[in-house]
């Protein structure tokens, strides 16, 4: 019995003279969680001491918080799983949960440590609510995956599904200030009518493995702002499915008709096969379902795989238009570089319906920085795309357009900033952008075709690093010198904090002579610290 499992580390309840069992509940005081949760029930909260406990949790109850007093020392480590047991679904009894919350409201896990790693497996969640809301803050998550290798696919951190509610009473979610590490398949993933608020989150996939820091599936709704995630870069060894930090989704929702909003805000996303993938490509799968995804104010970089595995930053696709299915985008103030084979991929495969805007982005350092495509013509696609205020630097191909409707500038004044623009054929009026469909941006920035002549740690301009660099940084610093050019930020910013010190020339010295790191290139500097401008 869990009494008498030497497992369980006696310890007191919280900070007090007196010996407590584990866990209390106002003046009620238990020596194990779930004899709490099935003794005095909602409406209070359950201050756990430190400690490992090694078994499962069951709540269906109303207003129930389990609070750790330490997160680092109050462990929970299940050494065994529940049937998800659902009442309608009994394709999912042999699925398996470490704490399962079912039809419950305001449940809240705050303040532990969530450790897996004796129950990590296929089709077994570590947190599963279904048809519940709550808050899961400030805790540590860990030790889901299972390799490719020993068969792991489906393994899931956290769950959150809610099929009994519906689009205009969403099961709330809040996931806030947790880390995550070694998520399995996914870090967290949601399904149904659930609207999950996700912030302030580490996501961190270590083992080089299949999976996605964050899936928001079929009905579902969210908003991510200010998260961590990396290290989802491994495509799946069986069938291929592409990793990526965040992936939005509209499968499996055949028969509904409904609005799906997901906002993705100042994050920061790299080291992932794809930053952000959007969309569902495959053949009847999707319903009625709109997907609105409003990606904003992220860093989404270095994020690129090797080959022959694809990589990229951003990808936007859909199929079913026939039933109704299509994407919404609108994209702003994003710095996308270092993605390996695409900054932006948006493209249907003969069937899908995809909208929107992309503008004022950083589009940086990939072998195509955005690419509009179609494949095959099932029912035929539609689009309607407007690309424009947005900053393609040293792309091999900054863009590439091979479908109708689509705008590369706003019809009136604003183009791109292009930075082959003097060695495109359109040059001095007009970028002709190349591809099956070929367009034109009518209104190209007119200063930007020497926008990357900037070197950062290169003040004198000369294009090369020397002892030189080092006194024409002293001199401008100390000795009232002339300043860094062309850009005087960009160019004596050697270290690329977006600051002309002290810390430039030393960061030169150990790069001459120490066999330190190499300054960073200008679309590097750009995507840190914005667009360099001249005087």
């Amino acid at each position: 019995s869990e009494k008498n499992d030497p497992m369980i580390t006696r310890g007191v309840a919280d900070i007090a003279m007196y010996r407590f069992p584990k866990v209390n509940a106002g003046r009620k005081h238990f020596e194990f969680i779930q004899t709490a949760i099935d003794v005095a029930g909602g409406g209070n909260t359950f201050n756990i001491g430190e400690g490992e406990y090694p078994y499962p949790l069951d709540i269906n109850g109303n207003d129930i918080i389990l609070y750790g007093m330490s997160r680092t020392g109050t462990i929970l480590m299940p050494r065994s799983t529940l049937s998800w047991a659902i009442p309608g679904y009994p394709q999912y009894d042999s699925h398996r949960a470490a704490i399962k919350v079912y039809g419950s409201f305001n449940i809240q896990i705050k303040n532990m440590t969530l450790d897996f790693d004796y129950i990590k497996g296929n089709n077994v969640a570590g947190i599963l609510y279904w048809n519940s809301e709550g808050n899961i803050e400030d805790n540590t998550l860990q030790n889901m995956n299972v390799p490719d290798a020993s068969g792991g696919y489906y393994e899931l951190m956290c769950y959150f599904r809610a099929p009994n509610f519906s689009p205009e009473d969403q099961a709330d979610i809040v996931f806030r200030n947790n880390t995550l590490l070694r998520t399995g398949r996914v870090g967290v993933v949601t399904h149904d009518h659930v609207n999950c608020r996700i912030e302030w989150c580490l996501f961190d996939k270590i083992d080089s493995d299949f999976g996605y820091g964050i899936e928001v599936g079929s009905a579902s709704a969210a908003f991510i702002n200010e998260n961590t995630i990396r290290g989802y870069n491994t495509w799946a060894a069986t069938d291929h499915s592409a990793s990526a930090g965040i992936y939005v989704e509209n499968s499996f929702t055949t028969g509904m008709a409904l609005f799906k909003p997901v906002s993705i805000l100042h994050n920061d996303i790299y080291n992932c096969q794809y930053g952000v993938y959007i969309g569902n490509s495959a053949v009847g799968y999707a319903g009625d379902v709109d997907i609105h995804v409003f990606l904003n104010q992220n860093d989404i970089h270095d994020n690129s795989t090797i080959p022959p595995e694809p990589s990229g930053g951003v990808v936007v696709t859909d199929e079913g238009r026939d039933m109704g299915s299509s994407v919404f985008i609108d994209f702003s103030l994003n710095n996308i570089v270092n993605n390996g084979d695409h900054g932006i991929y948006i493209f249907t495969n003969g069937n899908g319906d995809i909208e929107g805007y992309v503008e004022e982005c950083l589009i940086a350092n990939h072998d195509a920085g955005l690419v509009i495509s179609n494949f095959g013509s099932a029912a035929g696609s539609r689009y309607l795309i407007h690309v424009q205020q947005n900053s393609f630097i040293n792309n091999t191909i900054n863009g590439e357009n091979n479908v109708t409707n689509v705008s590369w500038d706003n019809g009136v004044d604003f183009g791109n900033c292009w930075s082959d623009f003097p060695l495109n054929p359109g040059y001095p009026t007009q970028y002709n952008v190349p591809g099956a469909v070929p367009m034109i941006d009518h209104y190209p920035a007119k200063n930007c075709g020497n926008l990357c002549d900037c070197f950062p740690g290169d003040p004198n301009g000369n294009g090369i690093f020397n002892i030189q660099d080092i006194t024409y940084t002293i001199n401008f610093l100390y000795k009232f010198g002339a300043g860094p050019m062309p850009y005087p930020l960009c160019s004596g910013d050697a270290n690329c904090d977006c600051k002309v010190n002290i810390s430039d020339i030393t960061f030169l010295i150990n790069y001459l002579y120490k066999s330190g790191a190499k300054p960073c290139d200008c679309a590097v500097w750009a995507g840190k610290c914005g667009l360099p401008l001249r005087k």
